[in-house]
């Protein structure tokens, strides 16, 4: 599902054979918690961490020669909280800070295609290196919440969020081909350099109560806003940045137990409301089009609204000592309330109306769409048994079962980029040394080795039909055997 291939055989090229595709990816991380204990059941307590990933590959793609892409993140961050638990009251006050350097150079070198591909008279590839000088992302945040006992039955939730961020980029653009009639070339490339930055300040809040109706059930009420920070991208303006997302939400549930804590359901119904969602996808930056100097990128756009409900079933009983089942079902249906934008093409499964003939630019309406690689309805079900060993451990079994309706894999809403559902299976196998010191654990994932889309990138805004589009698959079957020991 997903994978289209080019009926022209103009438009393919055999890999460059000199090199092999590869990734290389390194991640190193340091972290630790420092608790301190000021007494009257009140603990401070200091988060520090870093964070390295350096990433490496080359990859061969349809309608690409060749992509490479070398990158670099480090991340700094420290959080310290004070958190009280008292009879009547529990909170907690604390601080944050993020820092991110990230540096992102990649190059693309498309096949020479047919003239037309990218527009009427347009040129016929694109060879690109895309060097991004500094980009960072600083945020600062300060919290708290608290809970208030009214009665032994009745509690009161309040919270608070202050965040302040700011992302800057550098972006420099050197084009050796570029589709559109400007001469680039090795010697005399064409360089487009690009600087864009965002600056935003938030407030969000969270208000609730949670009600004992029962000596084991609990009602909860919360209603909650939030905040995702805008940010760039290494394309031309005005597409090179993107606003901040923001979110309103309301929750009800009820938390159970039954049979002597042997039985536990619970039951959860949401409402949500986004603004400003942003959407990643392909497109050209710039004017919108090849013809006016925009270059084909991955972007990250914001949608109007969005709106998302549902419920969600939790069910755990234990059946005997040693037996369980576990089920979980969510129902979350989506709907996009405004995406609009512009796109050379009409390549989409949405509304399409035409703005221009010649640079040919259209108007692409998405509104009512769901959001991409959202399922209408999730499912997990599993069953554990145990095999006690007297004085020796015990061996623990584990079958489970994962379900996901059908979803677009990305926004432009193709029908062939709609994954269909899937079921898929899990089985692990554990013996557990007696006090649990160690452990040993043979696992298969994927039992039935489905092949699982869980997004895409699509190139049908390169204006040609039928395009290329590619599906990142999640791991197929796998199997191993892990050992762990605690000291």
């Amino acid at each position: 599902s997903g994978v289209h291939a080019l009926e022209n055989a103009s438009y393919v090229l055999a890999r460059n054979t000199s090199e092999d595709a590869y990734i290389d990816t390194k991640v190193s991380m340091a972290s630790a918690q420092i608790d301190v204990d000021l007494g009257g059941n009140t603990i401070w307590t200091t988060l520090p961490a870093y964070r390295r990933v350096t990433h490496d590959s080359t990859n061969y793609v349809p309608l690409f020669r060749i992509t490479n892409l070398d990158f670099e993140y480090k991340q700094s961050s420290l959080e310290s909280r004070i958190a009280h638990d008292g009879a009547d009251w529990k909170w907690v006050l604390g601080a944050y800070y993020f820092n991110q350097d990230q540096n992102t150079p990649y190059r693309v070198d498309n096949v020479t295609l047919p003239d037309g591909f990218f527009g009427p008279g347009v040129g016929t590839a694109v060879e690109l290196t895309v060097d991004p000088t500094e980009q960072t992302t600083e945020s600062t945040a300060v919290f708290s919440e608290a809970t208030y006992s009214v009665t032994d039955q009745f509690r009161l939730t309040a919270g608070l969020r202050y965040t302040s961020e700011d992302t800057d980029g550098n972006f420099i653009q050197r084009f050796t081909e570029k589709p559109q009639s400007v001469a680039c070339t090795g010697l005399t490339p064409c360089v487009v350099p690009n600087q864009a930055s965002v600056s935003g300040e938030n407030t969000s809040y969270k208000v609730g109560f949670e009600y004992d109706i029962a000596p084991q059930s609990m009602l909860f009420v919360t209603y909650a806003t939030g905040y995702k920070a805008g940010g760039v991208s290494p394309a031309t303006a005005p597409r090179d940045v993107y606003r901040p997302e923001k979110l309103e939400a309301f929750t009800i549930g009820l938390r159970n137990r039954f049979l002597q804590n042997r039985m536990q359901l619970n039951l959860e119904g949401f409402y949500w409301e986004y603004t400003d969602k942003q959407e990643t996808i392909s497109g050209y930056d710039g004017c919108g089009s090849p013809l006016c100097g925009g270059t084909l990128a991955n972007l990250t756009v914001n949608a109007g609204g969005a709106t998302l409900y549902g419920g969600v079933v939790d069910f755990l009983y234990r059946i005997t000592d040693v037996d369980k089942v576990h089920l979980a079902a969510e129902y979350n249906h989506t709907e996009l309330e405004d995406f609009a934008l512009e796109s050379a093409t009409s390549n989409f499964g949405c509304s399409v109306t035409s703005i221009s003939a010649l640079p040919p630019l259209n108007r692409i309406d998405c509104s009512g769409r769901p959001l991409s690689r959202a399922p209408l309805w999730t499912v997990n079900a599993d069953y554990g048994h145990e095999f006690i060993l007297p004085n020796s451990g015990n061996i623990a079994f584990n079958a489970a079962l994962h379900y996901a309706s059908s979803r677009y894999l990305d926004s432009h809403y193709l029908e062939a980029l709609k994954a269909p559902a899937y079921t898929t299976g899990d089985v692990d196998l554990a013996y557990n040394a007696p006090g649990d010191r160690w452990s040993v654990t043979a696992y298969v994932r994927n039992v039935s080795d489905e092949a699982v889309g869980i997004s895409a990138y699509s190139l049908a805004d390169s204006g040609v039909s039928p395009y290329v589009s590619s599906v990142v698959l999640a791991p197929p079957r796998t199997y191993g055997v892990r050992f762990s020991v605690e000291f």
